[in-house]
């Protein structure tokens, strides 16, 4: 089974997160990288993100609630535990440049398979019609009947961030119907870092 993981770290005695990545990418090489956690991407904040925060993913065949990861001098905001659903393909660190944009979910557990329906076939024609990709779609790995959920898609850029808004005709049902399952979502665009 996979497991993935978003750390959200900041750093309070900064400004920027500069020296946070640094720090961050050598910490989950020392600490991670040997319990078997590989680091999908470090993420720096657009929109959404103080400018001191970052996301960090990773990702696991194992649990990894019990892993210990600290990045000196800062403080772990939250760790969300994450199960993905048809996405993503393939468990490989991120490398394309451009915009990331985590869309984060609050909805009833009982309508994750819905919600993982009408993505799919969304999907189908959205990311012909842009340049981007949906990497993954996750729900939070917990028993609780409200979940939260996660999908990350790639953008080339912020302008084809915004062109999808308005997808064509079949996406934008899709999309209509899966949002009236959801009960708040929160969008933040973040760009990758080099890892």
């Amino acid at each position: 089974m996979s497991y993935y993981c978003l750390h959200h770290i900041k750093r309070p005695s900064t400004r920027d997160c500069t020296s946070l990545i640094v720090d961050t990418r050598a910490a989950a090489v020392e600490q991670l990288a040997t319990q078997g956690i590989s680091t999908i991407g470090i993420f720096r904040g657009l929109f959404g993100l103080a400018s001191n925060e970052i996301y960090l993913l990773t990702h696991s065949q194992t649990d990894q609630y019990n892993s210990d990861f600290l990045v000196h001098n800062s403080v772990t905001l939250k760790r969300l535990q994450l199960l993905p659903s048809t996405r993503p393909v393939q468990h490989a660190p991120l490398v394309t440049p451009g915009i990331y944009v985590f869309r984060f979910w609050q909805l009833d557990a009982q309508h994750i398979p819905e919600l993982i329906r009408l993505s799919e076939n969304a999907w189908r024609t959205f990311e012909q019609g842009f340049e981007s990709e949906v990497f993954g779609l996750f729900t939070e790995d917990t028993r609780h009947a409200s979940r939260q959920g996660l999908l990350l898609t790639w953008y080339r850029d912020l302008s084809v961030w915004q062109s999808s808004r308005t997808p064509d005709a079949s996406a934008r049902e899709n999309f209509r119907q899966r949002q009236l399952l959801i009960d708040q979502a929160l969008p933040i665009a973040t760009s990758l870092v080099e890892l």
